[in-house]
């Protein structure tokens, strides 16, 4: 489905990446904000148990445990954050395959978790791409939520599931972007196009399109193929 884009259609796209934006930043207050509550709620039985002369060393054990338990939740979440916020701006800490694909898996946490897909990354991801870090980040980023939205638009409630695998060739790292969908219905090069679309008529369709303009600045190109499941790949050069 080949249709002219508009203006609308780049904003709406961007209404849409704000819409996930948010949803992750909901999804992280939320899981800080549960730890914190247990966390002030014990410093209050702790302070009343003091005022009693009642803190036993078995209480304050009890006390204790549940304190790491919830610190350990933010310092998870934090470092998530951190690193979403330091692989976008292409930051040269955070230019290994593992930390971007964290933060690709936690901007995509919330919108996944609502629609029942599971979303993770395997494989060989302790190397650096030759590859800007914040453009790398776009490509997987729209690749996934290429696959997201055709399970939603294909499976409605049923869910499915995401996979990120990489594997180590040589010089070289396969990224392949699995997914439990229903796969293209057209050639890769026409699903490619600006304004090509297979879902429903609130997609702008400029997901795949973009891919492709960021790999053909450095002469990459996006393979799809179909067997189990529906299968997106690129061959990166390792720094």
């Amino acid at each position: 489905m080949k249709k002219e884009i508009t203006i609308n259609d780049v904003l709406n796209n961007n209404v849409k990446e704000y819409e996930l934006f948010s949803k992750m930043l909901s999804k992280t207050v939320h899981d800080i904000n549960n730890p914190l509550a247990v966390v002030i709620g014990q410093a209050s039985i702790m302070e009343m148990l003091i005022q009693k002369d009642k803190l036993t060393p078995e209480k304050l054990e009890k006390i204790i445990a549940k304190f790491k338990s919830s610190t350990e939740v933010f310092k998870d979440r934090l470092s998530q954050l951190r690193g979403f916020y330091k692989v976008p701006m292409n930051d040269p800490d955070y230019s290994k395959l593992t930390q971007l694909l964290e933060s690709v898996c936690y901007y995509f946490d919330g919108d996944c978790s609502h629609g029942g897909i599971t979303l993770n990354f395997t494989g060989d991801t302790d190397y650096e791409i030759d590859f800007k870090t914040s453009e790398l980040f776009i490509i997987l980023k729209s690749l996934v939520q290429n696959s997201m939205e055709a399970i939603i638009d294909h499976n409605k409630d049923n869910g499915g599931s995401i996979t990120i695998n990489c594997e180590k060739r040589e010089q070289n790292i396969v990224v392949k972007v699995i997914d439990s969908g229903p796969g293209l219905v057209c050639e890769l090069p026409i699903a490619c196009e600006p304004g090509y679309t297979t879902k429903s008529l609130n997609h702008p369709g400029l997901g795949l399109s973009m891919v492709q303009h960021l790999l053909n600045q450095k002469n990459l190109l996006l393979h799809y193929g179909i067997s189990d499941a529906v299968e997106f790949s690129i061959t990166f050069s390792t720094k």
